[in-house]
């Protein structure tokens, strides 16, 4: 009886132990959509979208950011390292891979985030929706996994929609 009672207590420090070995915030993304510019107060391709690195996700070749009608940016090999940001142009220009902000462009002529209402979906390689904002018009679902609460936040033409803190996404309008 000892014996089993002994193995149940090693399990179950075993259990607990493996429990803590995970790091805080390991089901948490690597990257967060931290600010966005949908309605530039000129050329809609003067749109962007800002990520913060929250950590390192290595390498985001093939990772995506596409909206509700599927345009779709893939990102070139990139490693960016925690703390840092990215962001992704519509417009054209030239790819600046130099942290600690990465910009990319997107080499589009015309806008892609709708003005009245859009969802905007990062997927890393694999196409698992990483990180996900709903703001004007746009529902609070997509793909069934990844959720947008709180108010859809919108804002005037040639004002961005961001993070109250860089990088801290509680997956809400309200935040």
């Amino acid at each position: 009886m000892k014996t089993i009672r002994a193995l149940t207590i090693m399990m179950l420090i075993g259990f607990l132990l493996a429990l803590n070995a995970i790091p805080a915030g390991a089901a948490s993304t690597t990257l967060v959509i931290n600010e966005v510019m949908y309605n530039p107060d000129t050329d809609a391709k003067l749109e962007w979208v800002e990520l913060y690195v929250s950590s390192s996700p290595g390498s985001l070749q093939d990772w995506t950011l596409k909206d509700t009608a599927n345009n779709t940016f893939t990102f070139p090999d990139l490693t960016p390292s925690e703390g840092e940001y990215i962001v992704v142009h519509t417009d054209s220009g030239t790819n600046d891979t130099t942290g600690p902000v990465y910009h990319l462009y997107w080499n589009r002529g015309s806008g892609v985030w709708n003005n009245d209402g859009d969802e905007i979906l990062l997927g890393d390689a694999s196409g698992v929706g990483v990180d996900y904002i709903a703001y004007g018009s746009a529902s609070t679902t997509i793909n069934g996994s990844l959720t947008w609460t709180g108010t859809n936040p919108s804002s005037p033409k040639g004002t961005s929609i961001a993070l109250k803190t860089n990088g801290v996404d509680g997956d809400s309008g309200d935040g």
